[in-house]
């Protein structure tokens, strides 16, 4: 091979290496952990969210929780999402044949009662509700669908 012939095909070679690298088959695929941990760094200071068997949501003041909500993550309606522009919360509704489906304690009151709709309050605005939407979503899908991944980021 001639030094003509290696200078014509290398822009090919590079071409095919950055599609293969860059490919969506190469695309890691979003765990459920970094889903978890993309929402909480959107969050406001004293609201947590984790999975257990459920999905918890914590909230605390002074290091001190005072309300759990718990919820089955497919009883979360995802086209009720919305942005609270006031509030500056990320507003999720139970589907209606789920009725109360968020099982909310309030601590300091020694109170447990049923809810149709959690409030999550946000460090931003609405671009951070929109990452978040996509987030829940994926974590809604994560927990339904067991051949569903992704690997395409929130924002």
């Amino acid at each position: 091979m001639n030094s003509s012939t290696t200078i014509k095909t290398l822009p090919l070679l590079t071409f095919f290496f950055l599609v293969t690298l860059f490919s969506p088959a190469n695309a890691q695929e979003i765990t459920e952990d970094q889903t978890l941990e993309y929402i909480n760094s959107k969050l406001a200071d004293g609201c947590q969210v984790q999975t257990k068997k459920l999905f918890n949501v914590t909230f605390s003041k002074n290091g001190d929780v005072f309300r759990e909500d718990r919820i089955a993550l497919e009883d979360l309606d995802p086209e009720s999402m919305s942005y609270n522009e006031e509030e500056g919360k990320l507003i999720v509704r139970c589907y209606d044949r789920s009725g109360k489906c968020i099982d909310r304690s309030i601590y300091k009151q020694d109170l447990r009662r049923g809810y149709s709709r959690i409030a999550f309050p946000l460090k931003g605005g609405v671009e951070e509700a929109e990452g978040i939407q996509k987030a829940l979503l994926h974590l809604i899908n994560l927990e339904m669908d067991d051949d569903y991944s992704s690997s395409e980021w929130f924002e």
